[in-house]
């Protein structure tokens, strides 16, 4: 598969901000850690992993630091496991990303007349806060058209749906993303973040550490270091505001 990544100027910039910040000083192994993600990166392998996909739902994410960009792209079964739990969604939530684009209105047009209700697909991505329809796009406007406040979903957290992502190398860039998501919150709202742990549930305040051991245990000091970074540089002890997303 041709590569479609571009995180060298998003790199710089977060690792910047970190140092700046005074993080790198409490955290053991988070300089090298970060240090290394461009090499981890090019180390991950651009193959597909699976084949037994019926089709697959391709997504472009901007970084918000210049014109940085990756590619994700999840194959999608059509074939619900009986662990997943089919729940309701309101058609008005915001957080719900649909992408427009995508749409062929006839076929919208025509799942509002047949009133084909299959459950919607959606993947919950922290780095965007959005919650990604990865599968029915048509089925969730079809229920707009048709006036329908609610839509049955299937939720997946961001440790599931990682699994669906077609290579190793795609999975790798979101663990990446996620991560520097999760510490520019850290260095932003210092004062309001308590809990930080090192797992692979790719949740709210925790982090994915490839090679060394991240341990979120000196929060007092961080928030020590970042009042001296605060009241030196004239900035509000609300947070230290980052750039990009």
């Amino acid at each position: 598969m041709n590569d479609y990544y571009l995180l060298s100027d998003t790199l710089f910039s977060y690792m910047t901000i970190f140092q700046k910040s005074g993080l790198y000083k409490v955290i053991p192994n988070l300089k090298n850690e970060i240090e290394s993600y461009e090499k981890i990166i090019l180390s991950s392998t651009n193959q597909l992993l699976w084949f037994d996909y019926i089709q697959r739902f391709e997504m472009q994410f901007y970084t918000g630091i210049k014109r940085d960009y990756y590619t994700l792209i999840w194959g999608i079964k059509k074939k619900y496991e009986p662990t997943q739990k089919i729940v309701q969604v309101s058609n008005g939530d915001k957080q719900i990303f649909c992408d427009p684009k995508l749409l062929d209105f006839q076929k919208v047009n025509f799942y509002a007349n047949k009133k084909i209700d299959n459950p919607i697909i959606i993947a919950k991505c922290l780095p965007t806060m959005n919650d990604i329809v990865i599968d029915g796009n048509h089925r969730f406007h079809a229920s707009i058209k048709r006036g329908y406040k609610y839509i049955n979903a299937i939720i997946l957290s961001p440790s599931t749906h990682i699994n669906y992502m077609l290579t190793d190398r795609m999975k790798t860039i979101y663990k990446i993303h996620h991560n520097l998501f999760v510490l520019r919150n850290l260095c932003t709202y210092p004062y309001f973040n308590f809990g930080y742990k090192s797992n692979q549930s790719l949740e709210i305040k925790t982090f994915y550490d490839f090679d060394n051991p991240i341990i979120f245990t000196n929060l007092d000091n961080i928030k020590l270091i970042f009042k001296k970074y605060f009241a030196k540089n004239g900035i509000s002890q609300h947070g230290f505001v980052a750039s990009g997303g």
